[in-house]
């Protein structure tokens, strides 16, 4: 994770040390890497929050899958069927 959150930090300076460089060159505006810099903030927000973890569905009480109810108020086994107990 170190390693990762290293390798981040230097490609963040090595981006802003060459958007600098065009910046101070002349070559770019300095508004350019603000636009990209907030563009790309955004968008791993975005990302970022499509990522997370869903609500779990509710389960049924004896652990049965959510969906109809499998037994009657009594406790037991409800077939397909109306008839059939």
């Amino acid at each position: 994770m170190a390693s990762r959150l290293f390798a981040l930090v230097a490609l963040l300076l090595i981006v802003a040390g060459i958007a600098a460089f065009l910046v101070a060159a002349g070559w770019i505006p300095w508004t350019y890497p603000v636009v990209v810099f907030a563009l790309t903030l955004l968008a791993w927000g975005f990302v970022a929050m499509r990522r997370t973890p869903r609500p779990a569905q509710p389960i049924a009480a004896r652990g049965g899958r959510p969906g109809p109810e499998l037994w009657d108020a009594a406790g037991r086994a409800v077939g397909e069927e109306p008839g059939q107990r």
